[in-house]
């Protein structure tokens, strides 16, 4: 049998791109990563390189024997930067454009891209599938929306192979961004009240980093996905008091505080199916809430720092 190509990860210093990283190696696939910051730790080779240099990326990628691209580089979420309107733009649209274009000059066999729940908004779907209605209220959700479009529109124009994941809310050890059950965890820890600026009533898909690497990793070699986009979650639609009262289950001396913040508006969607990704990625997400926040506060007391 012929050896694999070797797998490119944009944003391998960030959440998704370092827990796959680390999966994939120690799988014994060849993997590269490329980032803006230092990968430290990293067991594979990881460039510092902007994403967006679809010359320095696709050099890189001869070099390294390339096959498959998994691209999480970019502004990683709805909290970051959000006061600059125009960074999720400028970088998440064109680092998408560029990495779908070296794809297309390598005839990669498969680009996974990083999408987001952001995209759909303030869709008020019973139901939340693929088909539902994208209706993104920040400048990061619609770079998602317009991510997508790239990733279509490569399909249909070069064929290139490209699958899109919809990641809801990922939680677990090194995530840097804001998190609310980060936030729970922390406080309860420290001995704390955790203050949560969102009212109560906030609806999460929460999901656990192992859960969202199984995905990534299903999407990377799957045979033939019948469709270009999949929902990923942790399976269940939950408030943040429902969420706060389930970590108190496992961290019972949790005392949480909400707040009013006018963005809770954001967190409002029901239901999200994930049937389609486990019927072609048979993705079912493995870790429940309890269990990921066991695991989450086990990882942090071992570290002895609450900070990645």
């Amino acid at each position: 049998m012929a050896k694999r190509g070797a797998i490119l990860i944009t944003g391998a210093a960030g959440f998704f791109g370092s827990a796959l990283g680390q999966r994939l190696f120690d799988a014994g696939e060849r993997v590269v990563g490329l980032d803006v910051v230092k990968a430290d730790g990293a067991p594979f080779p990881c460039v510092m390189q902007d994403v967006r240099d679809a010359d320095a990326v696709e050099a890189l990628c001869r070099s390294h024997g390339v096959e498959r691209i998994m691209h999480a580089g970019g502004i990683s979420g709805r909290s970051v930067r959000r006061e600059d309107k125009l960074a999720p733009i400028a970088i998440n649209v064109m680092g998408t454009a560029a990495v779908f274009e070296v794809a297309r000059r390598l005839s990669a066999r498969r680009v996974v891209l990083c999408s987001s729940g952001s995209v759909y908004g303030l869709c008020d779907d019973d139901r939340i599938t693929e088909d539902s209605r994208l209706a993104p209220v920040n400048s990061y959700g619609a770079s998602k929306v317009a991510s997508e479009a790239i990733l279509h529109a490569f399909a249909a124009e070069s064929g290139i192979d490209g699958v899109a994941l919809r990641i809801f809310q990922a939680y677990g050890p090194f995530r840097r961004t804001g998190c609310n059950i980060r936030t729970m965890v922390e406080a309860a820890i420290e001995g704390k009240t955790a203050q949560i600026t969102y009212r109560p009533d906030a609806r999460c898909q929460f999901v656990y980093i192992d859960d969202v690497v199984d995905a990534l990793k299903a999407a990377l070699f799957v045979e033939r996905p019948t469709q270009r986009i999949y929902n990923v979650t942790g399976g269940t639609s939950l408030t943040l008091a429902e969420t706060a009262a389930i970590a108190r289950q496992v961290l019972p001396n949790l005392s949480v505080e909400f707040g009013d913040n006018p963005l809770s508006r954001e967190y409002c969607l029901r239901e999200v199916d994930i049937s389609v990704a486990a019927r072609d990625l048979g993705y079912r997400p493995k870790v429940s809430l309890a269990d990921g926040i066991a695991a989450y506060a086990q990882r942090m007391r071992a570290r002895g720092s609450l900070r990645p």
